[in-house]
């Protein structure tokens, strides 16, 4: 009986992904065929001559024709790995991207690991922000809302997943009516959808047609949900409290503008050097 070795098949497959032109064609080759097998990818390296079942490669070959017409791979395997947890990702809600950790390393820079932080995740979708906040400060508590049940039933999941069913609440609410008391929280964190309708066209397939378009695109501006965000957020906190949100990298002008009256307002720049984070604290 003929095998055909791991090598042999991610190789076929990198090729089918190559010639579609997805992003990434080598590691979603790689991903794919590690979730199948149910393995880690340094496994499929150590044992790259090892034998792939047919019925194992009949379900890659399925998974890497999804991928070929631009499905993202956290949708085919239903996971992503963010900030050094897993977490679960399904159609409905965004797939977390690294900018996003920026908002999360500025949470730990700003806080005591020990603080009992009251927060709120407004539009939090998968619930990663969340629940990394929860994660990350033991005495923290907070609200994790979003008007998608489908969002909500993952960020439930996710938050029960890593043990912070006590502590971290999803809520379907609008963004723009979260039901807080005014003047409760230390700390509001957001990533809104934030493109506007042109912008949508400018992305790649794999976010234009597969991901949910209520995450992605704010309005016709694009800063419609930061102003939003300044009336609420402004709020929610309490004095000395602050508000980090996720934004488009051609919009720090325009939020330093609508956030102008809070006591301090910064603009964060990502790894690639573009404006993506506003830090505005309430006098």
């Amino acid at each position: 009986m003929t095998t055909v070795s791991r090598q042999d098949v991610l190789s076929a497959a990198v090729r089918i992904l190559r010639d579609a032109g997805v992003d990434s064609p080598e590691l979603s080759a790689q991903v794919l065929l590690a979730f199948v097998l149910g393995c880690s990818r340094v496994e499929l390296f150590l044992e790259r001559t090892a034998s792939v079942p047919k019925d194992e490669r009949a379900r890659f070959r399925k998974l890497v024709g999804k991928r070929a017409h631009g499905e993202p791979v956290a949708y085919l395997t239903g996971e992503r790995e963010f900030f050094g947890l897993e977490f679960e990702v399904r159609p409905g809600v965004l797939i977390p991207r690294p900018e996003t950790e920026l908002l999360i390393e500025r949470v730990r820079d700003i806080f005591d690991s020990g603080r009992a932080l009251r927060f709120a995740d407004l539009g939090t979708g998968s619930g990663i922000i969340a629940v990394l906040v929860g994660t990350l400060f033991s005495g923290a508590s907070g609200l994790a809302v979003d008007i998608s049940a489908a969002a909500l039933e993952v960020a439930g999941r996710n938050v029960r997943a890593h043990g912070l069913g006590g502590r971290i609440f999803p809520v379907m609410a609008d963004l723009a009516a979260p039901p807080l008391p005014v003047k409760s929280l230390d700390l509001v964190t957001s990533n809104p959808p934030y493109l506007s309708a042109a912008e949508l066209q400018e992305v790649s397939r794999e976010v234009r047609d597969f991901e949910p378009k209520g995450a992605l695109v704010a309005g016709p501006e694009g800063t419609e949900l930061l102003e939003v965000l300044a009336r609420k957020g402004w709020t929610l906190l309490r004095p000395g409290g602050v508000l980090l949100v996720e934004m488009g990298h051609l919009q720090g002008e325009r939020a330093r503008k609508i956030f102008s009256g809070w006591a301090e307002v910064r603009v964060h720049r990502d790894l690639a050097g573009k404006d993506r984070l506003i830090e505005a604290w309430k006098k």
